[in-house]
């Protein structure tokens, strides 16, 4: 998906919500999951593959 920091970063705050069952426990968490995103100025493939998306 193509989102904003902020924007990826609520979605990630409610992925925790609905993942985890206790979001307030100490490390690690008892349900194996990831999130994380990136904004693409690193990873010039991304921008060459979904550049398009912002209007380029």
């Amino acid at each position: 998906m193509l989102a904003s920091g902020r924007q990826a970063e609520a979605l990630r705050e409610e992925l925790t919500r609905l993942i985890c069952p206790d979001p307030e426990h100490e490390p690690p968490c008892p349900v194996p999951w990831s999130a994380s995103y990136t904004d693409g100025a690193d990873e010039p493939e991304l921008d060459l593959r979904y550049g398009h998306l912002r209007g380029r």
